[in-house]
């Protein structure tokens, strides 16, 4: 795939080096503990961020840390910094996020509420020792119905931390029989609505351009069952 990515000079990001949701972790990690979970860890990271260093723009180092915890739980509350700290040092020009999802989707999750997203960024960057500096905003995008107003009062939020705020891996659950008319939708009602925000807000996806059916997208390289894993 890199050798694809190279020759056809495509700007990738990385995605991701940890995963905190126990059930996206490796079978074999899921035993270890204590030192050896450490010594995995710190593999990991040495052997993924020198293998591609200047390869990949964007890092989301620790995915899903609002939501899960599988390796703070493990090797303590600030492992996560480490981290972020680790990647800073074995890649300085690589942009790293914080990615986590229903942070802008919906305001019915408390573990990702935009208050708790900014805080723990600035736990990050504050964290005794020095901190870590954070290059953007990792919103995954996974919408059902997307609410303008609602994500309008949320970007404003997150535009306090001053930073680029990227939609990761939108795509948008709908009954909608028409891929063009979910697309529609979209662009025509809602993405002009938080226009204020376009200078930071920038889009991405894992399966097409901008919007697709959940059909074409990146949850069916994942899932058992779907067509693409089979």
């Amino acid at each position: 795939m890199m050798d694809f990515v190279r020759a056809n000079r495509i700007i990738a990001r990385g995605h991701n080096i940890f995963w905190e949701d126990p059930r996206y972790t490796p079978a074999w990690v899921l035993n270890l503990t204590g030192e050896d979970l450490r010594s995995a860890v710190n593999r990991r990271i040495s052997s993924l961020m020198t293998r591609y260093r200047s390869e990949f723009v964007h890092w989301d180092v620790s995915n899903e840390m609002l939501h899960f915890d599988f390796y703070e739980s493990r090797l303590g509350k600030n492992a996560s910094y480490g981290f972020f700290a680790a990647a800073r040092e074995y890649d300085s020009l690589a942009t790293l996020f914080l990615n986590d999802f229903n942070v802008v989707e919906t305001c019915s999750d408390e573990k990702s509420t935009v208050d708790e997203y900014i805080a723990r960024v600035r736990e990050l960057e504050r964290y005794e020792g020095g901190g870590v500096r954070m290059d953007g905003v990792g919103l995954e995008g996974h919408f059902t119905v997307p609410n303008a107003a609602l994500m309008r009062a949320n970007l404003d939020k997150l535009a306090s931390l001053e930073l680029p705020i990227w939609l990761t891996e939108i795509d948008i659950s709908s009954t909608l029989d028409r891929r063009t008319q979910v697309n529609l939708h979209f662009i025509d009602k809602y993405l002009p609505r938080i226009n204020q925000h376009l200078d930071r807000l920038l889009v991405t996806n894992f399966g097409g351009l901008l919007l697709c059916f959940r059909r074409y997208i990146w949850s069916k390289c994942y899932v058992k069952g779907s067509r693409t894993h089979r």
